[in-house]
C-alpha cells in the first residue's frame, strides 16, 4: 500500500485538482513565450528588411467586454538622410503587410523609383 493510497478522498481530489491547473498554467505560459518569441524573430526580420533606420510600433487597441486587449500594430519606419532630415512611413498594419510594403519598396528602389512615397508626419506617434 502506498501512501497516495492512505490519503483521504478530499486531499487526492485537491492534489489531482492542483495538478490540473498547474498543467493549464504552464500550457498557458509556453503559448505566451512562443508567441513572444514569433513577434521578435518577425520584427528583426522587418528590421533587416526596412534598413533604413528605426522602426515604431504602435499598438491598436480593440474595446472588449473585459477591458482593452491589443490585436494590431501599426508599423511606421524611419528613416534618416545624411543631410539630417527625418522622414516618416507607414509600413502597415501588422507584420504581414509591413513586409509586403518593404519588398515593394525595395524592387522599386532597384530600378531608381523614388523613396518618398508616403510620407506620414511625427506627430502621429503621440
Amino acid at each position: 500500500m502506498s501512501y497516495w493510497d492512505w490519503l483521504p478522498p478530499e486531499i487526492q481530489d485537491y492534489i489531482l485538482t492542483l495538478r490540473d491547473s498547474q498543467a493549464l498554467i504552464d500550457k498557458r505560459d509556453s503559448q505566451a513565450s512562443q508567441k513572444m518569441c514569433v513577434e521578435i524573430i518577425n520584427y528583426r526580420r522587418l528590421k533587416l528588411l526596412w534598413g533604413y533606420g528605426h522602426l515604431r510600433l504602435r499598438p491598436i487597441r480593440e474595446k472588449e467586454a473585459s477591458g482593452y486587449k491589443c490585436e494590431h500594430v501599426m508599423i511606421y519606419g524611419e528613416r534618416q538622410y545624411p543631410s539630417g532630415g527625418k522622414s516618416t512611413f507607414f509600413l502597415g498594419l501588422g507584420y504581414p503587410q509591413a513586409f509586403e510594403y518593404c519588398n515593394d519598396l525595395r524592387i522599386r528602389t532597384m530600378f531608381g523609383v523614388p523613396l518618398e512615397v508616403v510620407v506620414v508626419s511625427w506627430a502621429s506617434f503621440h
